[in-house]
C-alpha cells in the first residue's frame, strides 16, 4: 500500500468560516488543484480539537488545518510524491498565512511529521535531485 503525504499548518487562531472558504478556493486556483486531489473533506480541513494530540507540537493554542492531500509521500527510501508541488504549497501557505507553520511527513506514524521550514523544503528537494541522479534520470528538480 502506498505511503500518503501529511501536510499540516499550524496557527495561532483560527480563520472566520467566511475566510477560510476563500482561503479554499483561492489555495486550488493558486496550485492549480482538483477537488479529486483531496480527501473527500477537501483542501484545508481544521483538524478537530481532539485529535490535537496526534499534532507534532502538543500546545493548547494552536489551530490546525490539514492540507489533506490524497497524493503519495516522498522522503529519503521513499522516492514516489511530488516534492516540488509539496514545497509550492508550502511556501504559498507561508505567504498567504503569515506567521503559520507547516508541517509534512507520512501517514504511517504521528512520530514522523516535522516542520518543513525552508531548510527542510531545501533539503527535501536536494535529496530528490541526487535520488534521479543516482538514478541516472534527467533532474527535473533544479
Amino acid at each position: 500500500m502506498p505511503t500518503g503525504v501529511k501536510m499540516y499548518v499550524r496557527l495561532n487562531e483560527l480563520p472566520s468560516s467566511e475566510e477560510l472558504k476563500f482561503l479554499r478556493d483561492e489555495f486550488m486556483q493558486a496550485i492549480a488543484l482538483t477537488a479529486d486531489e483531496f480527501y473527500i473533506s477537501g483542501p484545508l480541513t481544521v483538524v478537530p480539537e481532539a485529535d490535537h494530540m496526534y499534532m507534532p507540537v502538543k500546545d493548547r493554542s494552536s489551530t490546525w488545518l490539514e492540507v489533506n492531500l490524497w497524493r503519495s509521500y516522498v522522503g529519503p527510501g521513499y522516492e514516489r510524491g511530488d516534492p516540488e508541488l509539496f514545497v509550492k504549497i508550502a511556501e504559498w501557505l507561508e505567504a498567504r498565512l503569515p506567521g503559520s507553520e507547516i508541517y509534512y511527513g507520512h501517514d504511517v506514524d504521528d512520530q514522523n511529521v516535522s516542520l518543513f521550514d525552508r531548510p527542510a523544503r531545501k533539503a527535501l528537494l536536494d535529496h530528490y535531485a541526487s535520488s534521479f541522479r543516482t538514478a541516472g534520470i534527467k533532474n527535473r528538480v533544479e
